[in-house]
């Protein structure tokens, strides 16, 4: 019996489409917006909140510099779309919540030229850090195990990650979690 080489391309093909398919399924699954209930046991960020890390002017910025805030810390890349996508929306929160004991932060897990370049032509309200694959590596203690960007966790003042979402954050998921732990 011969099959031709078409049609052994064409099974692999199909093959691989409904591998990645399943793939991207259970990713979608497991990553969707994930909120910590209150009986859940949800990670410390308190050593992630020891590093320090430059800005774009190359003073180091401490993550704990902010007592007594919620944190909504955003990991992004210039080469991310999804990632630049929602940094307009996060700065206007960060704009409206400045008077509430929040503090956004992102931290750009991309060469530093790429990100000053990139940040150059627009106007974002909170202070972006310079980071890398190891600060991404990090990363994986706090819920990203797969290491994707965007990642964006919400860290309560005690150190407590209320909120992780791997992939891009809708506005109200963001305001919906703030509303609970921060006071009005």
């Amino acid at each position: 019996m011969k099959i031709s080489v078409l049609k052994i391309i064409v099974i692999a093909v199909i093959v691989g489409v409904i591998i990645e398919g399943v793939s991207i399924y259970r990713s979608l699954n497991y990553w969707g917006p994930h909120q910590h209930s209150q009986n859940e046991v949800s990670p410390s960020a308190i050593p992630f909140l020891q590093l320090n890390l430059k800005d774009l002017k190359e003073h180091s910025q401490a993550l704990n510099q902010w007592p007594g805030k919620t944190l909504v810390i955003n990991f992004w890349a210039t080469w991310c779309e999804p990632c630049k996508e929602e940094m307009p929306m996060l700065s206007q929160l960060q704009n409206d919540l400045r008077d509430k004991q929040v503090q956004f932060v992102g931290i750009g897990v991309d060469e530093e030229k790429d990100l000053k370049a990139w940040l150059q032509t627009r106007s974002i309200s909170y202070p972006i850090l310079v980071g890398n694959d190891s600060t991404l590596e990090m990363t994986r203690t706090l819920g990203n195990e797969q290491q994707g960007i965007p990642f964006t966790l919400v860290i309560s003042p005690s150190g407590i990650v209320i909120y992780k979402k791997l992939g891009k954050v809708k506005e109200e998921d963001i305001k919906n979690i703030l509303q609970k732990y921060v006071a009005s």
